[in-house]
């Protein structure tokens, strides 16, 4: 768990890296920065998620969620990055596999919403 922890941490610093980098260093037209922001924004979002995530409860399919959610933002920042950065258009393809990916972690999560046992806390209310 703690290397998962580290890994989220690593994505969260590299998205403020990559953000200051897009901000301060890159020449990019307004659609690219406009995805490159998206990136760095959905990056960051979802290494934050996957922290509270990984720190909280670790009952359930909190972990598979994280997990998905996890892949699911390297998979759509990933996607946009190379599609900029390399002459490899078609990773272009890889944002909506990590859309869906994005997805499934929420449904995870409402899953255990719904039939997830939560100790002591009555969540019933």
């Amino acid at each position: 768990m703690r290397y998962f922890l580290c890994a989220s941490a690593m994505m969260g610093f590299i998205s403020v890296l990559l953000g200051a980098l897009g901000d301060h260093g890159l020449a990019l037209n307004e659609e690219q920065a406009h995805s490159f922001d998206v990136a760095v924004r959905y990056q960051m979002l979802y290494a934050i998620l996957v922290v509270v995530i990984l720190i909280g409860d670790h009952k359930c399919l909190f972990t598979k969620s994280a997990l998905l959610f996890f892949a699911g933002a390297a998979l759509f920042a990933g996607g946009i990055y190379i599609s900029l950065f390399t002459p490899l258009s078609g990773a272009v393809y890889l944002t909506p596999i990590g859309g869906v990916t994005l997805m499934a972690g929420w449904l995870s999560l409402a899953w255990c919403g719904f039939f997830g046992n939560f100790g002591k806390s009555n969540w019933s209310e």
